[in-house]
């Protein structure tokens, strides 16, 4: 089993360790019919044990394609079943299917139910709906239809999960840099009021070069405003790794930072290098 799916499984492990007793899933029975084993007993709903998790994870990751297929109407429509230990099996059945390298196309026609995920109160749950699209999204060569659109709208309400938000930037960020959606939403997302924690994690993912938008790019400059001395230097990072033009657009609230005392030796070096990269020498 890959690092990425025992690291998982080592979460889902503390995820539900406090629900009930463990049982394994049946041999030989198909994706669809472990769901539904780990979904209900004698027709009652019931919480799924950490050990029937870990081996639906490792049963999907050997799976067919035709297998998977077969099981995902079943696994969208329980999404719908208003009974949180319903949703929770099925929140992470399906982020077992999207660690798949063809879950672009196996997910491509339910995004939007997938999506939904976004839309529960839970806050856990609505972290693991970014991860699922963040799995599409990286594996796909474009973004899959409706894929992009769910996730802007998360981004953009004020009652989600704010950890779920930041790590959305990056999804959004990295899946469609030049979207002008994305970059609008991404820019309107830091200039709330966030977190230093937060608006690191933000700026952590605002890392490609395709990132051109001037309104984006001036927000994240904003940040070299910001008081915490880390958030300070996720943006000197965000500037470099996008390129020349985002220093050189930025390079009036670098200069300022520079003539500020009082500012750590690393980030100060942060940002000479970060001014030399564009040909400024600074003394």
């Amino acid at each position: 089993m890959s690092t990425n799916r025992v690291l998982l499984s080592s979460r889902w492990i503390l995820w539900f360790a406090l629900l009930g007793a463990a049982s394994t899933l049946g041999q030989g029975a198909s994706v669809r019919e472990s769901f539904q084993a780990m979904l209900q007993r004698d027709g009652a709903i019931r919480s799924s044990s950490p050990d029937e998790l870990v081996q639906f994870d490792e049963q999907v990751a050997a799976a067919s394609p035709d297998e998977i297929a077969a099981a995902l109407p079943v696994m969208v429509a329980a999404l719908s079943v208003p009974d949180d230990r319903a949703r929770r099996t099925c929140v992470m059945a399906i982020l077992s299917v999207s660690l798949r390298m063809d879950s672009p196309a196996l997910l491509g026609q339910s995004i939007g139910a997938v999506a939904g995920i976004l839309d529960f109160s839970d806050a856990p749950q609505q972290r693991v709906g970014v991860v699922i699209m963040s799995n599409v999204l990286s594996r796909a060569p474009t973004p899959p239809p409706g894929a992009l659109t769910p996730v802007i709208a998360f981004l953009k309400r004020s009652d989600r999960d704010i950890e779920a938000q930041s790590v959305a930037v990056s999804v959004l960020a990295r899946a469609a840099p030049e979207d002008a959606g994305v970059t609008e939403t991404v820019s309107a997302f830091l200039s709330r009021q966030l977190d230093a924690q937060f608006r690191v994690r933000a700026l952590d993912g605002l890392v490609s070069p395709r990132l051109k938008d001037i309104k984006l790019i001036d927000s994240v400059a904003a940040s070299l405003e910001d008081p915490d001395d880390a958030v300070k230097g996720a943006a000197i990072n965000a500037l470099t790794k996008i390129g020349p033009q985002a220093i050189v657009q930025a390079e009036p609230a670098l200069l300022k930072l520079l003539q500020q005392p009082g500012h750590p030796a690393n980030l100060r070096l942060a940002a000479t290098n970060a001014l030399s990269k564009i040909g400024r020498t600074v003394e």
